[in-house]
């Protein structure tokens, strides 16, 4: 299957770990495809393994922690079958208890990393998706 829809999901039972922020997707999903089961596990490992031993029809995770699960246990014959939406994941830093310089130290370094290639080299190793930062970020 190419994922394009949940409605392609009807009669699948689906691994998910939870309890979690993609578990509670997976159950929004669920309520409009309630034909669909959901299996959930303490992890995301097992998961991948009921699916490469054909006891779960999907998983339901993140690319990139998919990605790098199926490297590292050899799961072969595995494959991306499409994205339900795009999260974004951010570093926050409270204001109440980090002072500025902290966070603009973190910043500099952060960019310093980024520009010369240490921040993609990271991501690649573990087969995450690399992005990009426009001028005004880098500033």
């Amino acid at each position: 299957m190419k994922f394009t829809d949940v409605s392609q999901l009807k009669g699948y039972m689906v691994g998910v770990y939870g309890p979690s922020n993609t578990s509670k997707q997976l159950e929004m999903i669920n309520k409009q495809v309630p034909e669909m089961e959901i299996d959930r596990r303490p992890d995301d490992i097992a998961g991948f393994f009921k699916l490469y031993h054909g006891r779960n029809d999907a998983v339901f995770s993140n690319k990139d922690v998919g990605w790098s699960i199926i490297k590292d246990k050899k799961l072969k014959g595995l494959r991306y079958a499409g994205a339900y939406k795009k999260t974004l994941y951010y570093v926050g830093f409270s204001k109440k208890t980090i002072d500025d310089q902290i966070v603009k130290n973190f910043n500099d370094a952060y960019i310093k990393l980024y520009k010369n290639g240490t921040i993609n080299n990271i991501l690649h190793t573990y087969d995450m998706t690399p992005f990009t930062l426009n001028e005004s970020e880098l500033k």
